[in-house]
């Protein structure tokens, strides 16, 4: 007689637990035939199959367990058929791990189709919900691809894979399940509800080169031919994949093969742009083309088919409006050449939006003749920027002078500065020393013009004054060498206008002299040889008459008492030289004085175009050295800002600069790290009486506003600014406005405001707090938030996180918007309004709770009576409502239609009855079946961490109403629950279920007894020490008892190991470990018949100890085993674990390649 026969008749001779658990005939027969089996020396595959079902039908699964190892470990394939059997018992048997492993054998060996699909649900419903073992369920669903979709129980699951592709950033993984579920062909708007919010990820995801997603290329293309509703969409997923083809296919081929192969990209380019004929489309292209324009990298992307991509730009861009234009032109410009930026410059006709892209693009400028800029000029004509202002200079006059007097006179209002201007000249200069005209062939043409320009446009224009003395010392020498002292007295006696100091006359006159002390030597040696002719004595008498005046006229200009404000060429150069004169004589009242008059001739240059005005306009508003500016810097702000409100040409950003420099220099707009209280109070009434000035005139300009929240205090100007806000309803007028913009690097969900009244509730919260006893958050804008949400259809859950909303005014008004919608408003499509999903369920589900009942009612009747045709949302299904029995009819009912949905249906609310304890004593079977369901895979889990009211209800249902095969099927979901509803060791809730184990082995129900305790500790429940001993008691007493489990005999030389081995499954590490070391050498040959997960944890306490051979070895003979399919590890991280056992051994060893390779490997695996 084998071994086993004697242990087993031992434990029915001892204890009789086989049959005592069986109770009658039929259990004697299980154990007979048990008997029967373990003789023989091949297990038949028909014993073992009765034997299977017998202990399934006798709810005593675990006295099989080790005739289904010895059974596998002999057949290395079994019939799908002994498999489901074996893995039934196992999963009863609390060994949810292995069962899982062995489910999933079962589901391989199934032909595809829904039995095959069913079971694969029913695996990954347990690996999830009851094992947290989603990485192991997740990879199981991505090696064996779509065929596990063949059932609507399986189709459940693919909101969860996709939701852990994209946290593992699986980009193929999604694009080959978003093919398959669109292939099913599904009612569209339950399609759109599903998927189209990962389509559009997807989407997003790949809208630039991303080798990661080159491996799923032929899924995405797939699914883009899936797409029904929605040509853009589908279109524009197509174009990725083909331009993200092409780069996966560009490297080693030459420009000419990337050229021809650009076809079918070029040609999804076409279709996407007919598609959705706008200049986003256009623009979204060429950032895929050209990788975002990244500085490091786009240039590489861009030439692959550069000449393609340039030929499809150009065409399609001349398609676009001039509006659409704009939103292309700046961000693409790098996308033509400059000479089809000049075709398509000279093809498009004058207009403000036209305006607006031709200054953004760098459109040619070196053209071949003068009559080539007339006929540009006045296509140009309005265009801002320097190359327009180069060109219709070229066209001004017939020599370069001409060109550079109307650079001077009509362009130069917006140069910044005088590096500027002279930037600008020289890129004119450039272009004209091509042209074949005649000046540019005689000598020091450009000097020569240059000289007099000085001297004929820039000093009568003022400039003088905003010139430093160094920059104008530069000017009088070019001037005494190409424009002759004539031109250079003029010069000099414009240094009677500016209140220069001696020193700084000097600074600027110094080289200038020495030049004229040269000249004159050189004119008082040719006296001798001037008397020798009445005519060069005519000319050196006047060369002498210039020398006397230059010499008068250095004297003066170097004094600095020569200074005469009369003397100044224009008004504006008068008052800055008096504000200039004052700061020098620390006079702030005169300085203020100057300053005003000077601003008010120069605020509006940009309308005026006045010569050089941004030059004059930031002199006049720097920071000085001895009179503080900042009255008159202020001042300048709020008009500035009042001009930017009405509409017309305004320059507050050049103001501010010059505010944020004199007072320290601070980079960008921080005020509040402004040192200078005194200063930041006045910056703020500056920019307060603007944004007020704005708001009473009925204007609203979202900068202006901003500008001010970004300096707002508690005064009285905050406070009427805010009540004017209210009081106008100005957002409500202006609901393009948004608190924060999306692109804000800190921007947060609660910051995404979408109605007027919620915005008003964020800028109370966080800017305006001295408004809330005015304006309380809690219920002022209820009305405001009701009649917006009647107008639009939009309403913005972030509004009941302020509100309370007593009269539910909020809440009604959402629930007959929400009736209206005969679809989902995801705007799928291009319905209006739009909702994000999270938004849509956070209102349905407060209109649920808080809405009166009419329009509660009227919304939930709107949607159940398109349910199955155009919804399939939560809001759509039956309601579950009423008496207790019609209640628990209806959620049956629910559970019914949930049961044929393709995702996880919640159950809706939960009545009253259900709450109390008291009600629920008497739970009839057909109520218990009801509420078991509620854990199936048929619906998401009711159960939550404070409903253990209901948990207690089929607890006590199951004692009165369940069979000990209701017990061992709701055990793993009874402990998930408790798990789920107890975060910490000391919840009642787990109290009960230890209670439950304990009155299983007190009555002798010891099946019952040993599954309920495995799966507390299998399931990583979290118990306290006191329960978690009581837990290994009641498990260790049951499975001593039921016997089976330890093949071999007491006396047996490895029974201590099996010993240790039971120790371990009960958590009892220490001990584990005592009692496998005695026996440490047997382990090797008990391999195949021991638990994987102990032979995992051996392995790895043994090289923590340092016993790096018996490691090494244990792993390897675990790996033989696993290869010979004669062990089946649980998952794929106990697999992953093994290698980290070696990859440690050969780190210990020093082996750092071999260690490095392994660690590799198990990095790529995760």
């Amino acid at each position: 007689m084998r071994l086993w026969t004697v242990i087993i008749l031992v434990s029915v001779l001892a204890g009789g637990a086989f049959a005592q658990d069986a109770g009658d005939a039929g259990g004697k027969k299980l154990d007979e035939l048990i008997v029967r089996i373990t003789q023989a020396k091949a297990l038949a595959e028909a014993d073992v199959s009765k034997a299977l079902k017998m202990a399934l039908s006798e709810d005593r699964p675990h006295v099989v367990l080790p005739i289904c190892k010895t059974y596998l470990a002999q057949n290395p394939k079994p019939s799908a058929a002994i498999l489901q059997l074996i893995a039934e018992n196992t999963r009863l048997a609390g060994d949810y791990r292995l069962a899982a492993t062995r489910q999933k054998r079962l589901v391989l060996a199934l032909p595809k189709g829904s039995k095959k699909a069913s079971s694969a649900a029913a695996v990954l419903y347990r690996m999830i919900k009851d094992m947290d073992a989603g990485r192991d369920a997740y990879g199981f669903m991505g090696r064996n691809g779509t065929s596990l979709r063949a059932s609507t129980a399986a189709k459940k699951f693919d909101e969860w894979y996709l939701s852990m592709a994209w946290k593992n950033k699986d980009l193929p993984a999604v694009a080959k399940w978003l093919a398959a579920c669109f292939a099913d062909k599904a009612p569209l708007e339950l399609e759109r509800m599903l998927f189209w919010d990962d389509l559009d990820r997807l989407i997003g995801a790949t809208r630039l080169d991303n080798p990661a997603v080159y491996k799923g290329l032929a899924d995405m293309r797939t699914l883009a031919g899936l797409i029904r509703g929605n040509p853009e969409r589908a279109a524009r997923l197509k174009f990725q994949t083909e331009t993200l083809a092409f780069n996966a296919a560009a490297r080693g081929k030459d420009a000419a093969a990337l050229e021809k192969s650009f076809a079918p990209v070029a040609a999804a380019a076409k279709a996407w742009f007919a598609a959705a004929p706008k200049g986003a489309t256009l623009r979204a292209i060429c950032e895929m083309w050209a990788n975002n324009f990244e500085r490091q990298s786009w240039k590489q992307h861009w030439k692959r088919g550069k000449k393609g991509k340039q030929s499809f730009f150009k065409q399609h861009f001349a398609k676009l409006s001039d509006a659409e234009r704009v939103v292309v032109a700046r961000r693409c410009a790098s996308c033509a050449t400059p000479a089809t930026w000049l075709e398509l410059v000279k093809a498009s006709s004058p207009s403000p939006d036209r305006n607006r892209w031709v200054v953004a693009v760098p459109f040619a400028t070196k053209l071949k003749n003068p009559a080539a800029y007339n006929a540009l000029a006045p296509k140009l004509a309005g265009v801002g920027g320097r190359s327009a202002a180069i060109v219709r200079s070229l066209a001004a006059g017939n020599d370069y002078y001409a060109c550079l007097k109307h650079l001077n006179e009509k362009e130069s209002w917006s140069e910044l500065d005088l590096r500027s201007l002279g930037q600008a000249q020289r890129g004119m200069s450039a272009i004209y020393r091509g042209l074949p005209v005649k000046d540019v062939k005689r000598g020091q043409w450009e000097q020569r013009a240059e000289a007099r320009c000085f001297v004929d446009v820039q000093l009568p224009s003022g400039l003088l004054v905003v010139m430093s003395p160094n920059e104008l010392h530069k000017k009088l020498l070019d001037v005494w060498a190409h424009g002759g002292p004539a031109r250079f007295l003029r010069c000099l006696a414009a240094f009677r206008s500016v209140p220069w100091s001696k020193a700084e006359r000097a600074t600027a006159l110094s080289r200038s002299q020495d030049s004229f002390r040269s000249w004159s030597d050189s004119v008082r040696r040719e006296e001798s040889a001037a008397k020798k002719s009445p005519a060069k004595k005519a000319e050196w008498d006047k060369k002498v008459a210039m020398m006397t005046k230059l010499d008068a006229a250095f004297r003066v200009a170097l004094d600095a008492k020569s200074y005469n404000a009369s003397k100044a060429p224009t008004p504006l150069a008068g008052h800055l030289a008096q504000l200039i004169n004052a700061d020098n004589r620390k006079d702030q009242a005169a300085a203020l004085v100057a300053g005003r008059k000077a601003y008010a001739l120069v605020r509006d240059f940009g309308e005026k175009k006045l010569p050089f005005g941004s030059m004059f306009f930031r002199e006049l508003l720097k920071g000085r050295g001895n009179v503080d500016m900042l009255d008159l810097q202020c001042e300048a702000l709020t008009d500035q800002l009042t001009r930017r409100a009405k509409k017309q040409s305004a320059n507050h950003d050049a103001v501010l600069r010059s505010i944020i420099a004199a007072q320290g220099g601070l980079p960008g707009h921080i005020w509040r790290r402004m040192k200078n209280k005194a200063a930041l109070s006045k910056v703020e009434s500056a920019v307060a009486k603007a944004t007020l000035a704005m708001l009473e005139a009925g204007q609203f300009d979202a900068s202006i506003f901003d500008l001010y929240r970004k300096m707002v205090s508690d005064n009285k100007s905050s406070r009427r600014i805010f009540a004017k806000l209210v009081k106008d309803k100005v957002l409500v007028k202006h609901p393009e406005y948004l608190v924060v913009d999306p692109d804000y690097q800190r921007f947060r969900a609660e910051d995404r405001c979408i109605n007027a009244a919620t915005k008003y509730q964020w800028l109370l919260a966080r800017e305006f707090q001295w408004m809330n006893d005015t304006y309380p958050r809690s219920s002022y804008f209820d009305d405001m938030f009701a009649k917006e949400v009647a107008r639009t259809g939009l309403a913005d859950p972030l509004f009941w996180k302020n509100s309370r909303d007593k009269a539910h005014k909020g809440a009604n008004a959402a629930a007959v918007a929400l009736k209206g919608f005969a679809k989902l408003p995801f705007g799928y499509d291009g319905g209006k309004p739009v909702y994000g999903h999270g938004s849509f369920d956070a209102i349905v589900g407060h209109v649920l709770r808080h809405a009166e009942a009419g329009p509660r009612s009227e919304m939930m009747a709107a949607a159940q009576a398109a349910f199955g045709k155009t919804r399939f949302d939560n809001l759509a299904l039956p309601t579950v409502s009423g008496n207790r029995a019609q209640w628990f009819d209806r959620a049956k009912g629910l559970l019914d239609v949930a049961a044929k949905q393709p995702r996880m249906v919640p159950l809706a609310a939960v009545p009253a009855f259900l709450k109390n304890g008291k009600k629920l004593a008497d739970l009839t079977k057909k109520e218990l079946s009801v509420l078991l369901r509620l854990w199936s895979a048929e619906s998401r889990p009711l159960i939550g961490r404070t409903q253990g009211w209901i948990f207690q209800a089929i607890l006590k249902g199951l004692a009165a109403h369940g069979s000990d095969a209701d017990w061992l099927a709701a055990t793993p979901s009874l402990w998930t629950a408790a798990k789920h509803m107890s975060r910490h060791a000391n919840g009642p809730v787990n109290e009960a279920l230890v209670k439950q184990a304990e009155a299983f082995a007190e009555t002798k129900k010891l099946q019952l007894a040993g599954t309920f305790s495995s799966a507390a500790l299998t399931l990583g429940v979290p118990l306290r020490v006191e329960r978690r001993a009581r837990i290994e008691a009641v498990r260790a007493k049951a499975l001593s008892a039921i016997g089976g489990v330890i093949p071999v005999d007491r006396l047996d030389e490895r029974y201590p190991l099996y010993v240790a081995q039971m120790d371990y499954l009960a958590g009892k590490k220490d001990h584990a470990w005592f009692g496998y070391s005695k026996v440490a050498h047997l382990l090797p040959g008990e391999v195949t018949k021991m638990d994987p997960l102990f032979l995992v944890w051996v392995a790895a306490e043994s090289a923590k100890k340092k016993e790096y051979s018996v490691a090494e070895n244990l792993v390897e003979v675990i790996l033989k085993a696993v290869k010979a399919k004669s062990v089946q590890l649980p998952d794929a991280e106990s697999r992953a674990r093994l290698d980290l056992i070696l990859a440690d051994v050969d780190l210990a060893r020093e082996a750092y390649k071999s260690a490095s390779e392994r660690f590799q490997r198990v990095a790529q695996a995760e």
